[in-house]
């Protein structure tokens, strides 16, 4: 689940082969469910 964030900062990216780490405002969620309904298993900062 892909989550668009209103343009405050949720943490900072580096991309693979670059030394320079930016802001980024949107995030990827991680749902698992179970028996009791869905809870968020992890979540990360996306470009």
């Amino acid at each position: 689940m892909g989550y668009k964030g209103k343009g405050e900062i949720l943490g900072r990216n580096v991309e693979q082969g670059s030394n320079v780490a930016e802001d980024v405002t949107n995030a990827k969620i991680v749902l698992k469910k179970s028996i009791n309904g869905e809870f968020i298993l992890t979540g990360y900062p996306i470009k």
